[in-house]
């Protein structure tokens, strides 16, 4: 049996509030994993980081159909954080950029959006700066979904209020 990685998308902006990756989702592959870093450009204001999926025509998913379950962990001395939303209208909360320089990166693997026979299950591993007032890095695990049997071909990065640097790699996975 063959198994195939390959990436398929490489997109980065400056200076913009969005990224929208289209049309990277097809029933082709089994696995998509999704690189991002962004980061908060000098001179830019405080910025909430949050994902949504992109139908087949390419426009956002943003109904409450979106559920996580996470663990979060300070890199100061503090206990294990649990984080669990039902029913928002994304995919997964990143982080807040909230002084310059301040920045995300992580990895969210999802099982094929595209396929519409079931929900849109992934799994998240997220790394950010700018937490709390002491801009303390914090790491977030867990589990993300769409509740809603439909096709999502994209994924759209963005910000509440202001502008950010993005850089999204896809990669897909396939066996067989």
């Amino acid at each position: 049996m063959a198994e195939h990685y390959l990436k398929i998308a490489n997109e980065s902006a400056t200076n913009v509030s969005s990224l929208s990756v289209t049309n990277c989702f097809t029933a082709d592959y089994t696995l998509y994993d999704i690189r991002y870093s962004v980061t908060r450009p000098s001179g830019s204001g405080a910025a909430t980081l949050v994902t949504r999926l992109l139908d087949n025509t390419n426009t956002e998913i943003s109904s409450n159909d979106y559920e996580s379950g996470q663990f979060r962990k300070l890199y100061v001395n503090t206990g294990l954080e649990t984080s669990r939303t039902t029913g928002v209208n994304y995919l997964t909360y990143l982080g807040f950029l909230n002084v310059d320089s301040d920045n995300i990166h992580g990895t969210l693997s999802l099982a094929n959006p595209y396929e519409n026979d079931r929900y849109t299950l992934g799994y998240l591993s997220n790394n950010s700066r700018g937490m709390d007032s002491d801009n303390n890095w914090r790491a977030y695990i867990g589990y993300v979904g769409l509740k809603l049997n439909t096709s999502a071909t994209g994924i759209k990065f963005y910000t509440n209020t202001d502008t950010m640097n993005f850089n999204v790699q896809i990669s897909a996975y396939k066996a067989g």
